[in-house]
Protein backbone atom coordinates (compact mmCIF):
# COMPACT_ATOMS: atom_id res chain seq x y z
CA UNK A 1 0.00 0.00 0.00
CA UNK A 2 1.38 3.43 -0.98
CA UNK A 3 1.93 6.16 1.58
CA UNK A 4 -0.92 8.64 2.10
CA UNK A 5 -0.76 12.13 0.62
CA UNK A 6 0.25 14.46 3.45
CA UNK A 7 -1.42 17.84 3.90
CA UNK A 8 -0.81 21.02 5.91
CA UNK A 9 -3.81 23.34 6.35
CA UNK A 10 -3.00 27.07 6.58
CA UNK A 11 -5.88 29.40 7.44
CA UNK A 12 -6.48 32.05 10.08
CA UNK A 13 -9.96 30.67 10.82
CA UNK A 14 -9.80 27.87 13.38
CA UNK A 15 -13.37 26.88 12.47
CA UNK A 16 -12.45 26.48 8.80
CA UNK A 17 -9.21 24.60 9.60
CA UNK A 18 -11.14 22.15 11.76
CA UNK A 19 -13.87 21.76 9.13
CA UNK A 20 -11.38 21.04 6.35
CA UNK A 21 -9.44 18.57 8.51
CA UNK A 22 -12.69 16.82 9.43
CA UNK A 23 -13.86 16.70 5.80
CA UNK A 24 -10.60 14.99 4.76
CA UNK A 25 -10.37 12.65 7.75
CA UNK A 26 -12.30 9.84 6.01
CA UNK A 27 -10.07 9.87 2.93
CA UNK A 28 -7.81 6.82 3.33
CA UNK A 29 -5.20 8.14 0.89
CA UNK A 30 -4.99 11.64 2.42
CA UNK A 31 -3.57 12.49 5.84
CA UNK A 32 -3.66 15.94 7.46
CA UNK A 33 -0.36 16.35 9.31
CA UNK A 34 -0.90 19.84 10.65
CA UNK A 35 -3.07 22.94 10.86
CA UNK A 36 -1.69 26.46 11.42
CA UNK A 37 -3.09 30.00 11.45
CA UNK A 38 -0.71 31.94 9.20
CA UNK A 39 2.20 31.80 6.80
CA UNK A 40 4.92 32.26 9.39
CA UNK A 41 3.65 29.26 11.34
CA UNK A 42 3.44 27.29 8.10
CA UNK A 43 7.11 27.89 7.25
CA UNK A 44 8.11 26.92 10.78
CA UNK A 45 6.11 23.71 10.45
CA UNK A 46 7.68 22.86 7.09
CA UNK A 47 11.21 23.11 8.53
CA UNK A 48 10.54 19.99 10.58
CA UNK A 49 7.63 18.33 8.77
CA UNK A 50 7.74 18.11 4.96
CA UNK A 51 4.34 17.61 3.34
CA UNK A 52 3.02 16.89 -0.16
CA UNK A 53 0.26 19.52 -0.24
CA UNK A 54 -0.49 22.82 1.48
CA UNK A 55 -3.98 24.33 1.47
CA UNK A 56 -3.59 28.08 1.78
CA UNK A 57 -5.86 31.01 2.57
CA UNK A 58 -4.98 34.46 1.18
CA UNK A 59 -6.11 36.76 3.99
CA UNK A 60 -4.09 35.97 7.12
CA UNK A 61 -2.36 38.03 9.83
CA UNK A 62 1.43 38.34 10.21
CA UNK A 63 2.17 36.72 6.83
CA UNK A 64 -0.51 36.65 4.13
CA UNK A 65 -1.15 33.91 1.61
CA UNK A 66 0.68 35.39 -1.37
CA UNK A 67 3.82 36.08 0.66
CA UNK A 68 3.61 32.54 2.05
CA UNK A 69 3.12 31.06 -1.41
CA UNK A 70 6.18 32.84 -2.79
CA UNK A 71 8.25 31.69 0.20
CA UNK A 72 7.08 28.09 -0.26
CA UNK A 73 7.92 28.07 -3.97
CA UNK A 74 11.45 29.23 -3.13
CA UNK A 75 12.07 26.27 -0.81
CA UNK A 76 14.54 23.62 -1.89
CA UNK A 77 13.01 20.86 -3.99
CA UNK A 78 10.79 19.05 -3.59
CA UNK A 79 8.53 21.97 -2.67
CA UNK A 80 4.95 21.01 -1.73
CA UNK A 81 2.06 21.67 -4.07
CA UNK A 82 -0.11 24.60 -3.01
CA UNK A 83 -3.91 24.65 -3.28
CA UNK A 84 -5.41 28.08 -2.55
CA UNK A 85 -8.80 28.02 -0.80
CA UNK A 86 -9.97 31.58 -0.32
CA UNK A 87 -12.99 33.83 -0.14
CA UNK A 88 -11.73 35.98 -3.04
CA UNK A 89 -14.00 34.31 -5.61
CA UNK A 90 -14.86 37.44 -7.58
CA UNK A 91 -14.15 40.61 -5.66
CA UNK A 92 -10.37 40.13 -5.75
CA UNK A 93 -9.82 38.25 -9.01
CA UNK A 94 -6.40 39.83 -9.46
CA UNK A 95 -5.23 38.09 -6.28
CA UNK A 96 -6.70 34.83 -7.59
CA UNK A 97 -4.74 35.01 -10.83
CA UNK A 98 -1.63 36.21 -9.03
CA UNK A 99 -1.69 33.23 -6.68
CA UNK A 100 -1.86 30.82 -9.62
CA UNK A 101 0.88 32.72 -11.43
CA UNK A 102 3.00 32.50 -8.27
CA UNK A 103 2.83 28.71 -8.34
CA UNK A 104 -0.44 27.46 -6.83
CA UNK A 105 -1.74 24.47 -8.78
CA UNK A 106 -5.42 25.33 -8.29
CA UNK A 107 -7.81 27.81 -6.71
CA UNK A 108 -11.07 26.91 -4.96
CA UNK A 109 -13.54 29.52 -3.66
CA UNK A 110 -14.06 29.08 0.07
CA UNK A 111 -17.50 27.57 0.76
CA UNK A 112 -20.15 29.84 2.16
CA UNK A 113 -21.45 28.80 5.59
CA UNK A 114 -25.19 28.14 5.70
CA UNK A 115 -26.89 28.67 9.07
CA UNK A 116 -23.44 28.88 10.63
CA UNK A 117 -22.33 25.50 9.32
CA UNK A 118 -19.83 24.81 6.54
CA UNK A 119 -20.92 22.26 3.88
CA UNK A 120 -18.36 19.58 4.78
CA UNK A 121 -19.29 17.13 2.03
CA UNK A 122 -19.05 19.77 -0.68
CA UNK A 123 -15.75 20.97 0.75
CA UNK A 124 -14.32 17.45 0.77
CA UNK A 125 -15.52 16.72 -2.75
CA UNK A 126 -13.97 19.92 -4.07
CA UNK A 127 -10.61 19.56 -2.29
CA UNK A 128 -9.81 15.83 -2.34
CA UNK A 129 -10.10 15.35 -6.16
CA UNK A 130 -7.83 18.35 -6.77
CA UNK A 131 -5.21 17.00 -4.39
CA UNK A 132 -5.24 13.56 -6.01
CA UNK A 133 -5.13 15.04 -9.50
CA UNK A 134 -2.11 17.19 -8.67
CA UNK A 135 -0.22 14.24 -7.21
CA UNK A 136 -1.10 12.16 -10.28
CA UNK A 137 -0.66 14.60 -13.14
CA UNK A 138 -0.25 18.11 -11.81
CA UNK A 139 -3.44 19.42 -13.47
CA UNK A 140 -6.98 19.90 -12.14
CA UNK A 141 -9.33 16.96 -12.49
CA UNK A 142 -12.97 17.13 -13.57
CA UNK A 143 -15.40 17.78 -10.76
CA UNK A 144 -18.79 16.05 -10.65
CA UNK A 145 -21.86 18.32 -10.36
CA UNK A 146 -22.02 17.66 -6.62
CA UNK A 147 -18.70 19.52 -6.24
CA UNK A 148 -19.80 22.87 -7.68
CA UNK A 149 -17.92 25.95 -6.51
CA UNK A 150 -19.85 27.89 -3.88
CA UNK A 151 -20.95 31.31 -5.12
CA UNK A 152 -19.29 34.31 -3.46
CA UNK A 153 -21.57 35.33 -0.59
CA UNK A 154 -21.17 39.01 -1.52
CA UNK A 155 -22.72 38.26 -4.92
CA UNK A 156 -25.15 35.52 -3.94
CA UNK A 157 -28.36 37.34 -4.86
CA UNK A 158 -31.58 35.76 -6.03
CA UNK A 159 -31.73 35.15 -9.77
CA UNK A 160 -28.26 36.64 -10.24
CA UNK A 161 -27.46 34.71 -13.43
CA UNK A 162 -29.10 36.30 -16.49
CA UNK A 163 -27.33 34.70 -19.44
CA UNK A 164 -25.33 31.66 -20.51
CA UNK A 165 -22.46 32.06 -22.98
CA UNK A 166 -20.79 29.21 -24.86
CA UNK A 167 -17.46 29.25 -26.69
CA UNK A 168 -16.63 26.12 -28.72
CA UNK A 169 -14.68 25.00 -31.77
CA UNK A 170 -13.37 21.58 -32.91
CA UNK A 171 -15.88 18.91 -31.91
CA UNK A 172 -18.44 21.59 -31.19
CA UNK A 173 -21.49 20.39 -33.13
CA UNK A 174 -21.49 17.05 -31.31
CA UNK A 175 -20.93 18.76 -27.94
CA UNK A 176 -23.72 21.26 -28.59
CA UNK A 177 -26.17 18.54 -29.60
CA UNK A 178 -25.35 16.72 -26.36
CA UNK A 179 -25.60 19.83 -24.18
CA UNK A 180 -28.13 22.34 -25.50
CA UNK A 181 -31.33 20.23 -25.42
CA UNK A 182 -30.70 19.52 -21.73
CA UNK A 183 -29.83 23.15 -20.96
CA UNK A 184 -32.97 24.40 -22.67
CA UNK A 185 -35.07 21.94 -20.70
CA UNK A 186 -33.69 23.17 -17.37
CA UNK A 187 -33.49 26.96 -17.80
CA UNK A 188 -35.27 29.79 -19.58
CA UNK A 189 -32.13 31.94 -19.72
CA UNK A 190 -30.97 33.20 -23.14
CA UNK A 191 -27.94 31.33 -24.49
CA UNK A 192 -25.37 32.88 -26.84
CA UNK A 193 -23.04 30.55 -28.74
CA UNK A 194 -19.81 31.17 -30.62
CA UNK A 195 -18.99 28.08 -32.68
CA UNK A 196 -15.99 28.40 -35.00
CA UNK A 197 -17.48 27.69 -38.44
CA UNK A 198 -17.22 29.22 -41.90
CA UNK A 199 -20.17 31.11 -43.43
CA UNK A 200 -23.19 29.07 -44.55
CA UNK A 201 -22.58 26.30 -41.98
CA UNK A 202 -23.94 27.97 -38.84
CA UNK A 203 -27.45 28.34 -40.25
CA UNK A 204 -27.77 24.58 -40.76
CA UNK A 205 -26.31 24.03 -37.26
CA UNK A 206 -28.97 26.34 -35.79
CA UNK A 207 -31.72 24.55 -37.71
CA UNK A 208 -30.61 21.10 -36.55
CA UNK A 209 -30.38 22.27 -32.93
CA UNK A 210 -33.74 24.02 -33.17
CA UNK A 211 -35.33 20.68 -34.03
CA UNK A 212 -34.00 19.20 -30.76
CA UNK A 213 -34.33 22.08 -28.28
CA UNK A 214 -37.32 23.51 -26.44
CA UNK A 215 -35.84 26.99 -26.91
CA UNK A 216 -35.95 28.65 -30.31
CA UNK A 217 -32.44 28.28 -31.82
CA UNK A 218 -31.54 30.84 -34.47
CA UNK A 219 -28.55 32.13 -36.38
CA UNK A 220 -28.11 35.59 -34.87
CA UNK A 221 -28.94 38.71 -36.86
CA UNK A 222 -27.73 42.24 -36.26
CA UNK A 223 -30.07 44.16 -33.95
CA UNK A 224 -31.85 41.11 -32.51
CA UNK A 225 -33.00 41.59 -28.92
CA UNK A 226 -31.64 39.02 -26.45
CA UNK A 227 -34.68 37.30 -24.97
CA UNK A 228 -35.40 34.36 -22.64
CA UNK A 229 -35.90 30.90 -24.14
CA UNK A 230 -33.76 31.79 -27.15
CA UNK A 231 -30.42 30.41 -28.34
CA UNK A 232 -28.37 32.66 -30.63
CA UNK A 233 -25.64 31.11 -32.82
CA UNK A 234 -23.02 33.55 -34.10
CA UNK A 235 -23.01 33.53 -37.93
CA UNK A 236 -19.95 31.96 -39.48
CA UNK A 237 -17.41 34.58 -40.49
CA UNK A 238 -18.91 37.39 -38.33
CA UNK A 239 -18.20 38.53 -34.78
CA UNK A 240 -21.16 38.58 -32.37
CA UNK A 241 -21.27 41.14 -29.55
CA UNK A 242 -23.92 42.41 -27.16
CA UNK A 243 -24.76 46.03 -26.38
CA UNK A 244 -27.24 47.61 -23.98
CA UNK A 245 -29.78 49.89 -25.68
CA UNK A 246 -31.98 51.53 -23.06
CA UNK A 247 -33.60 48.70 -21.14
CA UNK A 248 -32.93 46.19 -23.91
CA UNK A 249 -29.86 44.12 -24.74
CA UNK A 250 -29.23 43.67 -28.44
CA UNK A 251 -26.92 41.64 -30.63
CA UNK A 252 -24.37 43.45 -32.76
CA UNK A 253 -22.65 41.70 -35.67
CA UNK A 254 -19.53 43.00 -37.37
CA UNK A 255 -16.82 42.00 -39.82
CA UNK A 256 -13.87 43.16 -37.74
CA UNK A 257 -10.44 41.49 -37.90
CA UNK A 258 -10.18 37.91 -36.69
CA UNK A 259 -8.80 37.41 -33.17
CA UNK A 260 -6.34 34.53 -32.80
CA UNK A 261 -7.43 33.50 -36.28
CA UNK A 262 -11.09 33.28 -35.25
CA UNK A 263 -14.16 35.06 -36.59
CA UNK A 264 -16.53 34.71 -34.81
CA UNK A 265 -14.45 35.02 -31.66
CA UNK A 266 -15.48 33.87 -28.18
CA UNK A 267 -13.09 36.49 -26.73
CA UNK A 268 -15.07 39.30 -28.36
CA UNK A 269 -18.44 37.97 -27.18
CA UNK A 270 -17.14 37.36 -23.65
CA UNK A 271 -15.63 40.85 -23.35
CA UNK A 272 -18.83 42.55 -24.50
CA UNK A 273 -20.92 40.39 -22.14
CA UNK A 274 -18.70 41.30 -19.19
CA UNK A 275 -19.63 44.96 -19.70
CA UNK A 276 -23.35 44.21 -20.03
CA UNK A 277 -24.14 41.43 -17.54
CA UNK A 278 -21.04 41.56 -15.30
CA UNK A 279 -21.24 38.92 -12.52
CA UNK A 280 -24.67 37.78 -13.73
CA UNK A 281 -22.97 35.71 -16.45
CA UNK A 282 -22.25 31.98 -16.66
CA UNK A 283 -19.78 31.08 -19.43
CA UNK A 284 -19.06 27.58 -20.71
CA UNK A 285 -15.85 26.90 -22.65
CA UNK A 286 -16.10 23.65 -24.55
CA UNK A 287 -13.95 21.49 -26.80
CA UNK A 288 -11.84 23.36 -29.33
CA UNK A 289 -8.40 24.01 -30.72
CA UNK A 290 -6.41 27.09 -29.75
CA UNK A 291 -6.83 29.67 -27.00
CA UNK A 292 -9.92 31.62 -28.08
CA UNK A 293 -11.99 32.45 -25.03
CA UNK A 294 -9.14 32.80 -22.52
CA UNK A 295 -8.74 36.59 -22.73
CA UNK A 296 -12.49 37.02 -22.73
CA UNK A 297 -12.73 34.71 -19.73
CA UNK A 298 -10.30 36.97 -17.90
CA UNK A 299 -12.60 39.95 -18.57
CA UNK A 300 -15.57 37.97 -17.32
CA UNK A 301 -13.74 36.93 -14.14
CA UNK A 302 -12.78 40.54 -13.41
CA UNK A 303 -16.50 41.31 -13.61
CA UNK A 304 -17.23 38.47 -11.17
CA UNK A 305 -18.71 35.96 -13.64
CA UNK A 306 -18.58 32.18 -13.27
CA UNK A 307 -16.83 29.95 -15.81
CA UNK A 308 -17.20 26.20 -16.34
CA UNK A 309 -15.08 24.23 -18.81
CA UNK A 310 -15.38 20.86 -20.49
CA UNK A 311 -12.98 18.19 -19.25
CA UNK A 312 -10.10 16.83 -21.29
CA UNK A 313 -11.44 13.29 -21.64
CA UNK A 314 -14.73 14.27 -23.27
CA UNK A 315 -13.17 17.02 -25.44
CA UNK A 316 -12.12 16.30 -29.01
CA UNK A 317 -9.36 18.89 -28.50
CA UNK A 318 -8.60 20.30 -25.04
CA UNK A 319 -7.14 23.52 -26.38
CA UNK A 320 -9.73 26.17 -25.52
CA UNK A 321 -10.90 24.73 -22.20
CA UNK A 322 -7.38 23.66 -21.27
CA UNK A 323 -6.11 27.19 -21.87
CA UNK A 324 -8.75 28.63 -19.53
CA UNK A 325 -7.79 26.09 -16.86
CA UNK A 326 -4.07 26.81 -17.29
CA UNK A 327 -4.78 30.53 -16.84
CA UNK A 328 -6.50 29.81 -13.53
CA UNK A 329 -9.83 31.18 -14.76
CA UNK A 330 -12.09 28.11 -14.50
CA UNK A 331 -14.41 27.63 -11.54
CA UNK A 332 -15.12 23.97 -12.31
CA UNK A 333 -14.46 21.27 -14.92
CA UNK A 334 -17.12 18.83 -16.12
CA UNK A 335 -17.55 16.08 -18.72
CA UNK A 336 -19.95 17.19 -21.43
CA UNK A 337 -22.36 14.46 -20.29
CA UNK A 338 -22.85 16.10 -16.88
CA UNK A 339 -22.38 19.76 -17.83
CA UNK A 340 -26.12 20.51 -18.13
CA UNK A 341 -26.84 18.95 -14.74
CA UNK A 342 -23.99 20.98 -13.23
CA UNK A 343 -25.37 24.19 -14.74
CA UNK A 344 -28.85 23.40 -13.44
CA UNK A 345 -27.52 22.76 -9.94
CA UNK A 346 -25.48 25.95 -10.00
CA UNK A 347 -28.38 28.10 -11.20
CA UNK A 348 -30.67 26.55 -8.60
CA UNK A 349 -28.20 27.25 -5.80
CA UNK A 350 -27.77 30.86 -6.95
CA UNK A 351 -31.52 31.51 -7.17
CA UNK A 352 -32.01 30.35 -3.60
CA UNK A 353 -34.48 27.66 -4.67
Amino acid sequence: MSSPITVLIVDDSRIFRNALALSLSEEKDIKVLGSVRNGRKALEFLEKNPVDIITLDLDMPEMDGLSTLKAIRSLKAPAPGVLVISGHAGSAEDLRRESLAAGAFAYIPKPVAVAGELPLERLKNAVAPRIRSYIKRGIPSPLPPECLPCPDSSRNKKNQTEVILIGVSTGGPKALHALLPKLCRDTSLPILVVQHMPPDFTLSLAESLNAQCSHSVVEAEDGMEVLPEKVYIAPGGRHMLVRKSGTKIKIVLNDGPAEKGCRPSADILFRSAAAVWEHRTLALVLTGMGRDGTQGAASLKRAGATIFVQDEKSSVVWGMPGSVVAAGLSDAIFPIETMARAVHQYLTSCSGV
